[in-house]
């Protein structure tokens, strides 16, 4: 498995994690585990990486409560971010491009600085050099490019972009078995493709 990928799971587990002194709704906890516990099911067994990514586009949308979620791949010629799964744009977004891998394209930034970004609003921050693909989105969907422990949000849509590949910091003794299981499931999906 890659370290971008190894750096990318980390981080996410990182974000998914409640600060020790926070009050949190029990049925966002539970949400959030319950999608932990799909995408676990998922990596069992033989599947294809499109089903892969599926469940883990699904498990980021329903984990962060949020109504779209993408997963990107950098095509590295020309630094360009890929849609490869996705929950809430439409079919027709898999394979469009996200923008570039830059700082000011919100998903670019998130694989820079390997930290999800918050983006009010996506139009009025970025106008006319907003990508393609979210100017086609709906404005009822793209508000909040998520970028901090799940919590008690007033927002009434969400839209949430991770891409990361930075250095990891240890982990929780309680999220260590995920990441165990990530890993295999990871290093399934590159024997797959060879």
């Amino acid at each position: 498995m890659s370290f971008a990928r190894r750096a990318t799971w980390a981080a996410s587990i990182r974000d998914l994690q409640f600060a020790d002194n926070a009050t949190v709704p029990v049925a966002s906890l539970l949400r959030q585990r319950n999608a932990l516990a799909v995408m676990h099911d998922a990596f069992q067994g033989e599947c294809s990486i499109a089903r892969l990514l599926d469940a883990a586009v699904q498990c980021a949308a329903t984990g962060c409560d949020a109504p779209m979620a993408k997963v990107l791949e950098l095509r590295r010629p020309d630094n360009v971010l890929i849609v490869k799964a996705q929950v809430g744009l439409g079919e027709s977004a898999i394979g469009r491009e996200a923008g570039t891998a830059e700082a000011g394209n919100p998903p670019g930034q998130a694989l820079i600085t390997a930290r999800p970004v918050v983006v009010a609003d996506v139009m009025k921050e970025r106008g006319d050099s907003v990508p393609d693909i979210c100017a086609s989105v709906p404005s009822s969907r793209r508000s909040i490019f998520r970028s901090s422990p799940p919590k008690a949000r007033t927002a009434s849509s969400k839209s949430i972009t991770t891409s990361r590949t930075r250095s990891m910091r240890p982990m929780s003794p309680s999220l260590r078995p995920l990441r165990r299981f990530s890993l295999t499931a990871s290093n399934r999906g590159n024997s797959a493709r060879r």
